[in-house]
């Protein structure tokens, strides 16, 4: 069954990524359970997990003269599948500043998280990304020596679970947009542990992209079978 990620409607929130980061990785997920509208990707028993740090630019709703917002934001997600399909199940979500992450929580329907501290500095040279929350630090930094042609995660639906109840946020993929896979050194210090529930191992490489459209519209409830 296709997914409804290009369906977006009358209400449609858009703006500049200037910056997504993708890093993968797995956790033991072994003793985690889940909505029985997602089914996560296991190698052995082990999840396959993702980090997907955001930086934002000029985000508002199209056709509207105001107000718009420049954020950070960090996405801990699973990976798997949501009526057959491949999707990400979004566990927790890092917004800084207050007011678009109140926005994240009423309208995409997050599960977010305050930050005691969010950086996303750097170009396509090098990236510095400094994260802490719920008193645990994680940090990661990317050279361009060795950078190669790659792309980023596209097609998949974004599901969030909040409460125990799983919502589906549509968007719209930026078809135009290019990436790259850089070389990176991450230090999690019980952040990954703390949002998804058992320690990460990080992959060696994140994977980049520059001035990517981004577009989606407000979350609606999924219904369980």
């Amino acid at each position: 069954m296709p997914m409804p990620t290009q369906t977006l409607g009358v209400v449609q929130f858009r703006g500049r990524e200037d910056v997504t980061l993708e890093l993968d990785g797995t956790c033991d997920g072994a003793g985690l359970t889940w909505s029985p509208v997602f089914e996560p990707d296991r190698e052995g028993a082990r999840l396959r997990v993702n980090l997907c740090l955001l930086r934002l630019f000029d985000l508002g709703v199209r056709g509207l003269p105001g107000p718009r917002f420049d954020y950070v934001e960090a996405l801990w997600r699973v990976r798997g599948r949501w009526r057959s399909a491949p999707a990400w199940l979004v566990l927790r979500c890092d917004v800084w500043p207050t007011v678009p992450r109140w926005l994240a929580a009423v309208f995409d329907r997050y599960d977010t998280r305050a930050p005691e501290r969010f950086r996303v500095e750097g170009d396509a040279r090098g990236l510095a990304v400094t994260l802490r929350a719920d008193d645990r630090d994680f940090s990661l930094t990317t050279t361009a020596d060795g950078a190669i042609a790659s792309a980023l995660s596209s097609g998949l639906s974004l599901l969030t679970l909040r409460g125990g109840a799983v919502h589906h946020i549509p968007w719209q993929d930026d078809a135009t947009a290019q990436a790259m896979s850089y070389s990176c050194a991450v230090r999690d210090e019980g952040l990954g542990r703390a949002s998804f529930g058992a320690p990460v191992e990080w992959a060696p490489r994140a994977v980049v992209s520059w001035a990517r459209v981004h577009a989606c519209a407000p979350a609606y409830r999924v219904r369980q079978r």
